[in-house]
């Protein structure tokens, strides 16, 4: 196997809300968790970053 290269994409309304997902990996066998998320969910990232995983 040469490489473990993949792209995925979701998005999902929630409420009032658009959830968007994008998952990417790159020959990495440890995982990277980034957040682009409003403001008003920044006292939550480790909340969303434990549901992701």
């Amino acid at each position: 196997m040469q490489s473990m290269t993949g792209y995925g994409r979701g998005e999902a309304r929630v409420g009032e809300g658009t959830v968007r997902v994008e998952v990417r990996t790159v020959n990495h066998r440890f995982l990277e968790f980034t957040t682009r998320i409003p403001r008003s969910l920044y006292g939550r990232e480790k909340e969303i970053e434990r549901i992701a995983r």
